[in-house]
């Protein structure tokens, strides 16, 4: 009997995408180890939106936040055939000559280099990336752009395809010269978006969000999927595309989430007098007014709105007088905004860096106003706390809930 399969996906992403993809792949890799079975790490190169994996976000040696684009026309190419070019390198270089450098920064960047060489898909680039950082897990590197795998499922497409009510949007996509096509069916046969005719034998057929993983069971037979809080809800929906094609569905294990506090985030907390918990509860601009009211006792906003409350009175008798509210108001504006400006620069004086150091937590903690670990990648941490090794650090802290987890500590 062969080892049970404990898998995990997610699509490809650059420099190995955001956080929560290495801790799917970790909880594939840890029940691997307490069952005495297989991880399978499915790399999915088959996905085309070009978008949302062309950028990665971190804090550069300054901390603030930064942002990086790899603009490209990709002709709606799958992802995994995207050709990586000297722009993306280009890229590449600016993120590792951003960071604060390391002992590690050097390797890290070589490796990056290695695996993102012009000329190479970004499916080649992924996988070698991919094996570089998970390999000594015992985790296998799935692609599912393969032709034998592409040829295996096959039938349970066709039988989808065959399946679906005209009118509808077919489970399935045809890749015809390396683009993901959408297939539509009608009363006659199947068509594309444009209504030209699709014929079937012309291209690859391609899983989609619904027959992913009923194909990605019937093939490996899994055992446990490990999944994000949104894949949990969806593939509870799947249960009649299983008994369609007879496939037994694997067991659903929700992934890590994990809050990882630096030195300096910790710091930063107990300067503002703060807990994650509170950072995390607030939006950025939130956060730093309750800092602002805190600490120096004035609630400019409520000032202003007091202000402007006499302001309206005092214009109104103005006017009962038969004087000119126009002008007294254009008189009185620019004094008030005097007036309120030098309250404001007294406070920031007063406060000092607390607003700055609440907006870098949260920049911290909530990136863009989402969670840490939809946002930075691990090649930051790895910069900071070890490497390679940070990656076997982060599988020895492993449980599957919500954790924080304090890295860099002696």
């Amino acid at each position: 009997m062969a080892d049970p399969v404990f898998a995990t996906g997610q699509q490809i992403g650059l420099l190995g995408g955001p956080l929560y993809t290495t801790y799917k792949v970790l909880g594939a890799a840890a029940l691997a180890r307490q069952k005495k079975g297989q991880a399978v790490y499915w790399l999915e190169t088959n996905d085309a939106d070009f978008s949302e994996i062309n950028h990665f976000t971190y804090l550069d040696k300054k901390n603030s936040l930064k942002t990086l684009r790899w603009d490209k026309d990709t002709g709606g190419l799958s992802c995994g055939l995207i050709l990586v070019d000297e722009k993306l390198t280009e890229i590449l270089n600016i993120f590792f000559d951003d960071l604060t450098q390391t002992e590690w920064t050097k390797t890290l960047r070589e490796l990056a280099m290695s695996c993102y060489r012009p000329g190479k898909t970004l499916r080649e680039a992924s996988s070698q990336l991919a094996s570089a950082l998970y390999g000594s897990l015992g985790v296998r590197i799935f692609d599912p752009s393969k032709d034998g795998f592409l040829k295996e499922i096959r039938p349970i497409l066709e039988r989808e395809i065959e399946a679906a009510k005209p009118g509808k949007q077919c489970n399935a996509f045809l890749r015809v010269n390396g683009k993901r096509l959408a297939l539509f069916k009608t009363k006659t046969g199947v068509i594309f978006r444009d209504k030209r005719p699709a014929d079937l034998e012309s291209g690859v057929l391609l899983p989609n969000l619904k027959t992913r993983s009923v194909c990605q069971d019937a093939y490996f037979n899994t055992e446990v999927y490990v999944a994000g809080p949104g894949e949990v809800a969806y593939l509870a929906e799947l249960g009649p595309w299983y008994r369609r094609h007879g496939v037994k569905p694997a067991r659903i294990q929700r992934r890590m989430s994990a809050v990882l506090l630096e030195p300096r985030t910790k710091r930063l907390l107990q300067r503002c007098s703060l807990t994650a918990e509170e950072v995390l509860a607030k939006s950025r601009e939130d956060l730093i007014k309750e800092i602002r009211t805190r600490e120096s006792s004035v609630n400019l906003p409520e000032i202003k709105n007091q202000l402007s409350d006499i302001t309206e009175e005092y214009l109104n008798r103005i006017e009962k007088l038969e004087l000119d509210r126009k002008a007294v108001y254009n008189a009185l504006t620019p004094v008030l905004k005097t007036i309120l400006g030098r309250k404001r620069a007294d406070i920031n004086t007063a406060l000092g860096r607390k607003p700055a150091d609440a907006g870098e937590l949260h920049d911290r903690l909530l990136p863009g106003g989402l969670h840490q670990e939809r946002v930075f990648n691990l090649f930051y941490f790895m910069n900071r706390y070890g490497g390679l090794n940070f990656v076997q650090w982060l599988m020895q802290q492993h449980r599957f809930e919500s954790q924080v987890l304090e890295v860099g500590r002696a």
